[in-house]
């Protein structure tokens, strides 16, 4: 679970080079606790008459973060239709600099992929459920009618489909989790799920709870850090003395 607050947990009170810090208090939680409790962190606190610090829990409400950002997954390029969606959104025709002419055709085919991404092309983890529940289907007819060399062939193309489709699933997992030691074909779904569980867990800044703006007033409401924000940046790069300008933050 992440932590904040004071860096170290415990010290044994002694003075100068005998002293000892140590990082030994901890939360720990699991996959139940981060898919029904809300988005958790816990801070050490000062310390009083033990050697270790009291432990804090926070459940923090979850804030909307608004639109996500474009990521690309390596799967899509072993999608059939991929190239062809590449192809349209570069192939447009754009007037100006050689460097604008770039720039309006990567968003172009960014903004073709997302589309693709949403619409027409479904999830993998979505795409092996449809396939495993037509499987199932196909098997107890096939047990009804064990001569059927059509049921049995098409029986073959969908299991040959889910190994495909399971395939771009790990991709997928392995690229959000970031833990590429497993070999393809483990196949190990709940230990990369775990992962980009507890990475997004990790990453996440619940919720800034206040900021100042460059008149020196105290924001609270959400609305208004969202407002204030991207106004602050555009007016520290337009500032010469970058040292002395930093935004007042408090988590």
């Amino acid at each position: 679970m992440k932590c904040t607050g004071n860096f170290w947990s415990w010290h044994n009170k002694a003075i100068g080079q005998r002293r000892i810090m140590g990082r030994l208090d901890r939360i720990l939680w699991n996959d139940i606790w981060m898919a029904t409790i809300p988005p958790s962190s816990y801070k050490y606190l000062s310390k009083s008459t033990s050697d270790h610090s009291p432990m804090l829990l926070h459940l923090h409400q979850q804030v909307p973060a608004g639109p996500k950002p474009f990521r690309f997954f390596s799967y899509w390029m072993n999608c059939p239709s991929f190239t062809d969606v590449v192809s349209q959104g570069w192939n447009i025709t754009i007037h100006g600099s050689p460097i604008f002419r770039v720039v309006q055709k990567l968003k172009g085919t960014k903004l073709a992929l997302k589309t693709w991404a949403s619409s027409s092309f479904h999830s993998p983890s979505a795409q092996v459920s449809h396939i495993k529940r037509q499987l199932e289907t196909m098997q107890k007819v096939i047990s009804t009618d064990i001569q059927n060399t059509e049921l049995q062939k098409q029986e073959v193309q969908l299991q040959a489909n889910l190994t495909h489709r399971l395939d771009l699933e790990e991709d997928q997992l392995m690229q959000k989790s970031r833990e590429k030691w497993l070999k393809v074909g483990d196949r190990i779904f709940s230990f990369f799920y775990s992962f980009v569980k507890t990475r997004i867990a990790r990453n996440n800044i619940h919720q800034i709870h206040q900021l100042i703006d460059e008149n020196g007033k105290k924001l609270t409401d959400i609305t208004d850090i969202k407002r204030a924000t991207p106004i602050y940046y555009q007016s520290l790069f337009s500032h010469s003395d970058y040292l002395s300008q930093f935004p007042k933050i408090t988590y």
